[in-house]
């Protein structure tokens, strides 16, 4: 199994390159933020499922102390195995 995490951040080649990752021989997982997602999944129609979701605490004093939540869009895992999927 190939399992891989990043962070896309909206570039088109990332984009792509998470979906050939999805999309080669063998099974595969990928973790990324969820904003991601829906780029991916266009790309990889069938080959990206979600099996998990998280959110993420970012711990920074202006965070804390500040009137904005700690946490951020959550990490979703996807994986090219249909059967796996919630």
């Amino acid at each position: 199994m190939r399992v891989a995490a990043g962070r896309q951040s909206g570039r088109a080649a990332s984009a792509e390159a998470a979906a050939a990752f999805l999309q080669a021989p063998g099974d595969a997982v990928l973790v990324l933020p969820r904003p991601d997602v829906p780029a991916i999944a266009a790309l990889a129609p069938g080959a990206a499922h979600e099996i998990g979701v998280g959110t993420r605490l970012v711990v920074r004093l202006d965070r804390l102390f500040g009137d904005r939540s700690p946490f951020e869009d959550g990490l979703v895992a996807l994986t090219n195995r249909p059967h796996a999927t919630q």
